[in-house]
């Protein structure tokens, strides 16, 4: 599908000038970070300026993409999310998260390990007995414990959740490297890593000033140019219940008149292509 924007933006032989700028009106939970990363080199190498709206979520590999932009337009309750990479094993019905695979081991042993030492204190109180011989107790305790869980743990599986969390780790260094060539490489590096292991779960919600915090060019919708026009053919298509993954250029969104708010055309409108992608796909993001 990747491929499928591409050819519509112009194809893989740039031959022409870059464009001005594209907006990519972009709401989905995520998908392949290899083909987010794909689309975002393909658009930084196509338009002077890359515009990124978040009307309502960019999730996991959709947020990666979203790093290309020049400008990130959200919404007040718009989010973005933890960078992922979501794994398809043979016999699932969904995708899995890869930070969700990778910290599972961790998260058990840390477990293990503070009930060890948090009841280890309960029990030297009510015992009198010696803070060597409890914590070695509890230890052994919580190590069979949760021996049948590790049990079930895939190390294969854990092994190439990190190791895919890392590519998409050095994907956003570049990304983010692409609009801030002066920024020091360790903040750039340290931005990515909060992005990726810097919150508990797949689904964090990160806002707007969350997303500001590290450093991301978000700004408020309001200050979208197309905003009336864009916003009225994408709730059109979304409401009918159809996955949108399509370019059209300034003209074929003008489609709001006076009388609705929309105003005359917007002589701002000079790029050569919008892209719009719905959550239901994950041929983007």
């Amino acid at each position: 599908m990747v491929y499928s924007i591409i050819d519509q933006l112009g194809g893989v032989c740039l031959d022409e000038e870059k464009q001005p700028r594209v907006d990519l009106w972009l709401e989905s939970p995520g998908g392949d970070a290899h083909a987010a990363y794909k689309l975002a080199l393909f658009l930084r190498a196509r338009f002077e300026k890359v515009y990124v709206v978040v009307p309502d979520y960019a999730k996991s590999a959709a947020t990666l993409l979203a790093l290309a932009a020049d400008t990130i337009y959200m919404a007040p309750s718009a989010e973005l999310g933890p960078l992922d990479m979501q794994e398809n094993r043979e016999g699932d019905i969904r995708l899995r998260s890869a930070l969700d695979t990778a910290h599972s081991i961790e998260a058990l042993f840390q477990r293990a390990v503070q009930n060890a030492l948090v009841e280890g204190g309960q029990v030297i109180q009510a015992t009198r007995l010696s803070r060597e011989k409890v914590i070695t107790h509890l230890l052994e305790f919580s190590a069979n414990f949760y021996r049948p869980l590790i049990e079930q743990l895939d190390p294969l599986a854990i092994f190439a959740a990190s190791t895919g969390l890392e590519v998409t780790v050095e994907y956003g260094i570049r990304l983010l490297q692409g609009n801030n060539p002066m920024a020091p490489p360790e903040i750039l590096r340290e931005r990515v890593r909060t992005l990726v292991t810097g919150y508990p779960t797949h689904g964090f919600v990160i806002d707007r000033n969350e997303a500001r915090s590290l450093g991301l060019p978000v700004v408020d919708i309001r200050e979208y140019d197309m905003r009336i026009e864009v916003e009225s053919a994408f709730r059109s298509q979304q409401e009918s219940g159809a996955n949108i993954i399509t370019v059209g250029t300034p003209a074929d969104f003008k489609i709001v008149s006076k009388d609705n708010g929309g105003g005359e055309e917007d002589d701002k409108a000079t790029s050569n292509g919008r892209a719009k992608a719905n959550s239901r796909t994950k041929a983007n993001a």
